[in-house]
């Protein structure tokens, strides 16, 4: 190999590593608006909704022993209904499914919505849409888990919206409500 390759080699990538310097340090507007955020986001496991049927003695006999249930039940993890208002408009309307091809996975709310800056109102409203068959009301006779998000969940503030700011509003388990995560 040459001295002239290799000095030409060495002279490419030195330039090659001061435009990447130079480009590097560019400034980027990540928002070029004035518009704030409200941001949806949380992680939770959806209400377990099952129909139980107990087997008749006829049902049971006629099958194999290792196959007979007293009791057979049938669910779907629920979906809810995610709303959005602003100063009472609705700015969000959406049905939100847990994950998995079937339906029984946790749920993920991430929702970024732009809001002019100014005070407002807010409204977030998160209702499970599939009804609860008659007979089934508590939780002990659904068989829920503790950690399943309820049924209804509403959450309202009056927020400062400041130009670019962002405001988080999330779902706390243990306390089984919405909330707004504070900066500190």
């Amino acid at each position: 190999m040459s001295v002239w390759r290799v000095a030409a080699g060495l002279a490419m990538a030195a330039a090659a590593a001061v435009a990447l310097s130079w480009l590097s340090n560019l400034p980027i507007a990540a928002n070029g608006t004035d518009q704030a955020l409200l941001r949806l986001a949380w992680r939770a496991r959806p209400e377990r909704i099952e129909h139980c049927v107990e087997q008749s003695a006829e049902t049971l006999a006629a099958l194999p022993p290792h196959m007979r249930q007293a009791t057979v039940c049938e669910g779907i993890n629920a979906s809810y209904r995610l709303q959005v208002r602003r100063n009472g408009a609705l700015v969000l309307d959406e049905v939100v499914q847990p994950g998995g091809l079937r339906r029984d996975r946790p749920l993920y709310v991430f929702r970024e919505i732009a809001t002019p800056a100014g005070e407002a109102v807010v409204r977030v409203s998160f209702l499970r849409v599939e009804a609860v068959a008659p007979g089934s009301d508590s939780e002990e006779a659904r068989g829920l888990l503790r950690e399943a998000v309820p049924a209804s969940l509403d959450w309202e503030a009056r927020l400062p919206f400041g130009p670019r700011q962002v405001h988080v509003v999330s779902y706390d388990p243990e306390r089984r409500r919405l909330f707004e995560v504070q900066r500190d």
